[in-house]
């Protein structure tokens, strides 16, 4: 009767994460209007699992390290059954999402405690992986911006993932990337006012007012790089993917309260 109990559980969850993610105006972070890419281009990027299926991305931090975003790992059901059942893993070293590489279990989720999911403040987890990963073609970390260091505005900044390819299209199987510029902070704050999620300090925006090209369902978590160093996590985005007046916002690892989190535990 338990073992039934835990097993129906775990088809509920798995249904209600899977809805929550389709109907939420936030975290909707394919890559719309990007282009198909090779891990061995981003060797950092991981396929975040749940349930044996892809829900996030994910970046390599060391050999037993990725980071993610909070509203990933924050389920509550979700959480509770992984201490029993495992319900998180990575594939690493594929371009693919559902097949090639490896699949490692994450032996333990560690997610930012001033998280807030109406906010959608401090957005970050990080996941401790159950077997050490072995560098390689395909399997490399990624360096993280200085603390307090800053993007130049109008700087291209490469975000990758396996999102959906327009907001209410098809998932991609193989990885996609685009290139975007950061955004003024400024425009962003003034674009996320009439939000219950504005800016912060823990916050940065990329792409562009006019829309079209960006991130989707899928993506959260995933890495926005700029010159081969880890700069941002895949947030949220507002009211649906690549939106007119609406960018999208990542949470800033190099924020000083960030990077001291991060390196405290890792």
């Amino acid at each position: 009767m338990i073992r039934l109990l835990i097993l129906s559980a775990v088809i509920v969850c798995a249904l209600g994460a899977s809805l929550r993610n389709e109907t939420s105006s936030f975290f909707e972070g394919r890559i719309i209007g990007g282009y198909p890419v090779n891990i061995g281009n981003i060797p950092y990027q991981v396929s975040v699992r749940t349930y044996g299926s892809h829900s996030c991305g994910g970046s390599i931090l060391n050999e037993n390290t990725v980071v993610t975003a909070a509203h990933c790992t924050s389920d509550f059901l979700t959480m509770i059954l992984d201490l029993l059942l495992n319900v998180f893993s990575v594939r690493v070293k594929s371009s693919y999402h559902a097949s090639g590489g490896q699949v490692i279990r994450v032996a333990k989720i560690i997610q930012n405690p001033q998280y807030n999911s109406q906010t959608v403040d401090y957005d970050i987890s990080l996941l401790k992986l159950e077997k050490a990963l072995t560098f390689g073609d395909g399997v490399q970390p990624i360096p993280l911006l200085n603390s307090g260091d800053v993007v130049p505005d109008g700087d291209l900044i490469t975000v990758s993932g396996w999102g959906r390819l327009s907001e209410n299209g098809p998932i991609p199987s193989q990885l996609q990337a685009i290139k975007i510029p950061k955004m003024n902070d400024v425009v962003c704050q003034n674009a996320l006012m009439v939000t219950d999620a504005p800016m912060t300090d823990r916050k940065l925006c990329a792409g562009t007012l006019s829309g079209g090209n960006n991130t989707c369902y899928g993506d959260s978590g995933g890495p926005a790089v700029w010159n081969g160093v880890l700069v941002g996590i895949v947030s949220y985005s507002i009211n649906g993917c690549a939106r007119t007046n609406y960018p999208t916002v990542y949470t800033k690892v190099a924020n000083p309260e960030i990077m001291i989190w991060i390196n405290n535990n890792l």
